[in-house]
């Protein structure tokens, strides 16, 4: 009896270290070690480079067969925040939206995904259920900052939101990875340097 408690508190151990390797490797922003340079992830990221800045860099990839732009944020040269954002919106040739459940379909598919990686989120504002909702009265909601729906998941030091969010008339999908000792550093620093 002695040996098959053993045996299972082997498994046990096993297993929870093999889950807490799993996400503590999920929680990586495309590879990335948080904290890493920026000159590191030019070197070796693979997706078409944009622009860059004095605190970050931009790139293109795909995402749920969508264009995403991806960016990287950096404080002193360490890398702590990175964000996926939707750039080709599903708009016709005159501007105007093709098809307003294709950002319903997109958001949830992230969210899905994000589900399946990392459990339910701590925080959640869901779409409405279409069919309960004029999809295109809420949407002008959220374009015009209104509305936001979002869904965040608390990782240890990480935070990731995904959000459907409007700005300046324009539909946004974003899902952001947030290293927080690096953001309360930010925070902290900036708090510091405010006239009393």
């Amino acid at each position: 009896m002695k040996t098959f408690v053993r045996l299972l508190f082997v498994i046990f151990i096993s297993n929870y270290c093999s889950i807490t390797a799993i996400a503590e490797e999920n929680t990586l922003f495309r590879g990335f070690d948080w904290g890493t340079t920026k000159a590191d992830i030019k070197q070796k990221e693979t997706a078409h480079f944009i622009q860059e800045n004095q605190d970050g860099l931009m790139y293109e990839d795909q995402m749920f067969h969508r264009r995403f732009n991806t960016a990287y944020f950096f404080h002193n040269d360490q890398l702590y925040r990175g964000v996926y954002s939707l750039q080709d919106a599903f708009k016709n040739e005159g501007g105007y939206l093709q098809n307003n459940i294709s950002y319903f379909v997109l958001y949830n598919n992230i969210v899905d995904d994000m589900k399946e990686d990392y459990g339910e989120p701590s925080k959640e504002v869901p779409l409405p259920k279409i069919g309960t909702v004029n999809v295109d009265q809420f949407l002008e909601q959220v374009e015009q900052g209104k509305k936001v729906v979002l869904a965040q998941w608390n990782l240890g030091q990480i935070n990731i939101t995904t959000a459907l969010k409007g700005s300046k008339g324009q539909i946004k999908v974003l899902k952001v990875y947030d290293y927080k000792p690096l953001l309360e550093e930010i925070k902290q620093n900036h708090k510091d340097n405010q006239p009393e």
